[in-house]
């Protein structure tokens, strides 16, 4: 198992799990009180990650790597799908290029894509607002109490470099420094 995250249905949780070898994970749903387990993506032999359930447990985001696992390293993009479970005859759906997913409200989902910060209507069913992060090295985002605020994780990699959070305030372009030596940012409602 890879993670696990409560959903807010409290009845079911999903989880990832390494079915096809190192590289690759699969969404998975679990009845806590039947102990049944329906894999979401079986027919997908890709990368899934960070799965997220909406706010009204109607759907779920996640972010897929839809190329063989070997390219993964290639510079290849991530999308980010969401699954509607009322509609189970078609249960996937492309919201586009992206690496991570937040769920704002039911209607709302924010994308991250390297350094784009997108919101995507589900009733519009198009990205309404579009953001750029002036940060090259930024990733694991999270939305602080407006959609105005945004966390995320800055590092380049370089060596001896420190991992930090930062926040920034998508209406004033105004960004600072919270912590150091810190990863994967989440705020708390």
């Amino acid at each position: 198992m890879i993670g696990l995250t409560a959903s807010p249905m409290k009845k079911k949780i999903h989880f990832l799990s390494n079915t096809y070898g190192q590289l690759v994970t699969h969404v998975w749903l679990l009845d806590i009180k039947s102990k049944k387990l329906t894999d979401l993506t079986s027919d997908s032999p890709y990368r899934h990650l960070f799965a997220n359930w909406s706010p009204d447990g109607k759907w779920i985001s996640y972010a897929t790597f839809v190329d063989p696992w070997w390219t993964m390293f290639k510079n290849t993009e991530w999308e980010v799908y969401i699954m509607d479970f009322n509609n189970k005859s078609d249960l996937s759906h492309k919201i586009g290029k992206g690496s991570q997913s937040q769920w704002i409200d039911t209607s709302r989902l924010a994308v991250f894509d390297e350094r784009l910060f997108k919101v995507y209507d589900l009733q519009a069913k198009r990205v309404v607002r579009e953001l750029k992060v002036d940060d090259p090295c930024s990733s694991d985002f999270a939305i602080g109490k407006t959609i105005d605020t945004l966390f995320y994780k800055s590092m380049c990699g370089h060596e001896g470099e420190r991992k930090k959070i930062k926040i920034l305030d998508l209406k004033s372009r105004v960004q600072r420094e919270l912590i150091f030596d810190a990863e994967n940012p989440t705020y708390i409602r």
